[in-house]
This record gives C-alpha cells, sequence and structure tokens, in this order.
C-alpha cells in the first residue's frame, strides 16, 4: 500500500494527506466522504460509531496505518499505528517492557514534531492537550496496541 504524504498541524488539529483534509475539527462524513473517504472502507464498530481505514500515512518521517473514527457524523478521532514497529512485528507477544519502550520512542517523537512536553504523563498514556483536542501517547497492555490517538472535541 503506497502511503498518503500527510501533515499534521498542532495549532488548529488538521491532518492533511496529499491534497485532501484526512481529519480536522468538526469535519463531517459527508466531508470526509468528498475527499478521500470514498477510497476507504467505512464500518460500524459500535452505536454512532463509523470508523474508517486502513489507510497508509507517512507523517514525520515514519509510516503510520490510520483509521479515522466518526461519532454521530463528526470525526471523533485518528488512530495511527506505526507499520514497522517491534510491537507490530511481536503482536500479543509483546511485554510491557517493548509496549512501554516504544511509547516512549512515539512520545519523544511527538515531543519534537510538536514542539511542546506531554501536558501529562502516566504508565499508560502521555497527553498533549491543545484548545482543539489533543495528541496522546498510548500503550494499552491489555491489548497490546502502541500507538498515537489523535482526539477532537
Amino acid at each position: 500500500m503506497t502511503p498518503l504524504n500527510s501533515s499534521f498541524s498542532s495549532s488548529n488539529g488538521v491532518l492533511h494527506t496529499d491534497a485532501h483534509v484526512l481529519a480536522a475539527p468538526g469535519l463531517t462524513c459527508s466531508e470526509f466522504d468528498d475527499g478521500v473517504g470514498h477510497h476507504m472502507t467505512a464500518r460500524e464498530s459500535a452505536p454512532d460509531f463509523v470508523v474508517y481505514g486502513p489507510v497508509s500515512v507517512q507523517l514525520w518521517g515514519r509510516r503510520f496505518v490510520a483509521g479515522i473514527r466518526f461519532f454521530r457524523d463528526v470525526v471523533h478521532g485518528v488512530t495511527l499505528t506505526l507499520e514497522q514497529s517491534k510491537v507490530a512485528a511481536l503482536g500479543y507477544d509483546a511485554t510491557e517492557k517493548d509496549l512501554l519502550a516504544e511509547k516512549k520512542t512515539l512520545t519523544t517523537m511527538l515531543s519534537k514534531q510538536l514542539e511542546c512536553s506531554p501536558t501529562s504523563t502516566s504508565l499508560g498514556a502521555d497527553v498533549f492537550e491543545f484548545p482543539w483536542g489533543g495528541v496522546v501517547s498510548r500503550a494499552d497492555l491489555k491489548s497490546t496496541w502502541c500507538g498515537i490517538e489523535v482526539r477532537f472535541k
């Protein structure tokens, strides 16, 4: 899968891919479908939730698999999972140490790219808060998933 060249603005929370907006605060499903959404698979994940994806994006010099979540027809968030990572390669065999090391790598990358330190940190998540929402570097020990979540208010 060829990745979409992407950029992210922490000042307004807009994630651009090539010539389209992939996600932005207040983006509706119909606006998304008019852009890159019609190239992606949509599925209902819970009442009132629709998830689009997966799509490969090139962002901050790394390749991620992205999923875009809509709640009641408005974008709720984006999930970014590194395509080439130790945790992804290990799957359910990833240890807590593997997950926390990858989360630390993601947090370091985010601090550099967002030009700020996390607002709050914990074992499972480092949170960067902004007026439009936030960016979270997360390590989920139960599902053995590690990645970045962009959340919109």
